[in-house]
């Protein structure tokens, strides 16, 4: 297998109503463009459109995966379509082998077990998402700043710790706790919560 490209594959679904104002993939593909970065993104409205793209992220060899939908314990919501985690890692898992990492850009829909069934279904290095709801905005700017800071470094290396740090200081800056999940040495999913503590914020949330 040939080595992956340190470059992001962006997916996005939404609802229809927030189609028109509320693309933070398309936003974070703007900005890395900005900052010199080639990111791919793609629009999906069904399950088979999800599949198909997600393929040819995997032909890309691109080497990190941002999904941005909408979503909750248990569910991945497409425009059209709904997932439950075990689909939803049927179709992603396999493409994220070699060492590749998962970016899950919806409400509560980063668990553990979800987690579980991708890391079953290949090499997939983390997955990590928000904990709870965050609004569209703190979200765009969480992960068009995290993928900024990561991409400087020489390299453009995801090291696990600067990727631990960035998220933990970025959840902070944002008022939102995040969600890192690796497999450990046996391939269980294990979490960790970064920052640890937040202060309650209101506001517009994704569903």
């Amino acid at each position: 297998m040939a080595a992956t490209l340190p470059k992001l594959f962006i997916i996005e679904s939404l609802d229809v109503e927030d189609e028109a104002h509320h693309r933070e993939g398309e936003i974070i593909s703007s900005v890395l463009r900005m900052t010199g970065h080639e990111p791919i993104y793609r629009y999906v409205r069904t399950k088979a459109e999800l599949s198909h793209f997600v393929k040819e992220f995997r032909r890309s060899r691109y080497r990190w995966l941002h999904l941005s939908v909408h979503g909750n314990h248990d569910l991945i919501a497409l425009t059209l379509d709904r997932l439950n985690a075990e689909q939803f890692a049927a179709i992603v898992g396999p493409a994220l082998a070699d060492g590749r990492r998962l970016f899950l850009s919806t409400c509560k829909a980063a668990t553990v077990e979800l987690a579980a069934g991708i890391f079953r279904r290949g090499g997939c290095l983390s997955v990590a998402g928000p904990v709870n709801s965050i609004r569209f905005g703190d979200s765009a700017i969480f992960w068009a700043t995290f993928y900024h800071l990561m991409l400087k470094q020489k390299g453009r290396r995801m090291l696990g710790t600067k990727v631990e740090k960035v998220i933990a200081t970025m959840g902070a800056a944002v008022g939102r706790q995040f969600r890192l999940i690796k497999p450990d040495a046996d391939g269980e999913a294990v979490e960790r919560l970064l920052p640890e503590q937040l202060p309650k914020q209101a506001g517009k949330k994704k569903k």
